[in-house]
């Protein structure tokens, strides 16, 4: 009875099914846009051909409705650039082979004449601005969010470089945003990799209970976790265990939840920062409160004596605030 109430849950919060291919259709165009911006004016940053790509919540289909942004990454051409940490060379940039590179134009760069990931990112939205007038810079100054009306939702370009470092190997730099001029290393290559490979192997229960629990943490948590830390929790709650029903993944998952909460949550590629690294003190000890809340509420009816189906149900419901019979 449980297993199907939270199938039909899910299934009423279920993201468009259309979305990645629109999305799809919207990287191509805007990709359109930029090589004939670059057709007019060599002084804009060239993007690698071939190296951009659609990540986060959207691709690894773990959002639940109603849908409101994809992620895309814009690898831009990092010819004749190398990357430099604590003023070490520590690789090169991946580029196209071409022996001039607009990024080191002195209008890129920042007062260490290094390249400058905000006047990049103010000098795209710009370019796309021209095209498309709702952007606006988002995430703490890491992204160009694109509003397109006839999606009914947005994009959040992320520039990027690509870099192959001496020590970690590929991977991509990133505005550390805030108003920051530097970089910060990530690869959401590693999670999308990681969770298409777990999904693959619970046929498909991984992606269904990220969804069920980010619809806890909205209807329960009051938002507390956000968004990919919760997806990253039930990843590590579900990740080498045989289980084969959505009920039991989300009892397993409220199971596993307040220890992981105590813990640090790193993300999947090992870069800084954490990915609960915005979670307040406060926020982690009332969300550690709402699954314990939850975890009371199940309890008796995984024990060992019998409750009636109606017990159950209330249960159930009143860890989801009401609404999963609604």
């Amino acid at each position: 009875m449980i297993n199907s109430l939270l199938t039909t849950f899910l299934n009423k919060h279920d993201p468009d099914k259309d979305i990645v291919n629109q999305a799809s259709d919207s990287q191509k165009r805007l990709r359109e846009i930029l090589a004939s911006k670059l057709e007019k004016d060599n002084s804009l940053p060239f993007v690698l051909e071939g190296e951009d790509f659609l990540f986060g919540s959207a691709i690894r289909g773990t959002k639940p409705a109603p849908f409101d942004d994809i992620d895309l990454l814009l690898v831009l051409d990092g010819s004749t650039l190398n990357a430099v940490e604590a003023g070490q060379n520590v690789g090169q940039a991946y580029g196209s082979g071409m022996n001039y590179n607009p990024l080191a134009l002195p209008k890129y760069l920042d007062e260490n004449n290094l390249i400058s990931s905000q006047k990049i990112l103010n000098q795209i939205r710009a370019v796309l601005d021209e095209t498309y007038s709702r952007s606006e810079i988002r995430k703490d100054g890491q992204a160009i969010n694109i509003w397109l009306d006839t999606y009914g939702f947005g994009i959040d370009v992320v520039p990027a470089i690509k870099i192959n470092h001496t020590q970690h190997g590929p991977h991509y730099f990133i505005p550390q945003g805030s108003g920051s001029h530097m970089w910060m290393s990530t690869n959401p290559l590693s999670d999308l990799t990681a969770f298409g490979t777990e999904d693959q192997r619970l046929k498909g229960l991984l992606t269904s209970t990220c969804r069920i629990m980010r619809k806890w943490n909205e209807l329960s948590n009051n938002k507390r976790l956000f968004g990919f830390h919760v997806d990253t929790l039930v990843f590590k709650a579900l990740n080498c265990k045989n289980i084969t029903t959505l009920e039991n993944t989300v009892v397993e998952c409220f199971g596993c939840f307040d220890q992981l909460l105590a813990e640090l949550c790193p993300q999947f590629s090992g870069f800084y920062p954490n990915i609960d690294h915005k979670l307040s003190d406060e926020n982690r000890s009332l969300s550690r409160k709402k699954i314990q809340e939850a975890v009371s509420y199940l309890k008796p009816i995984y024990g060992a004596l019998p409750v009636s189906p109606s017990y159950s149900l209330r249960a159930w419901n009143a860890v989801f605030n009401g609404e999963l019979t609604k």
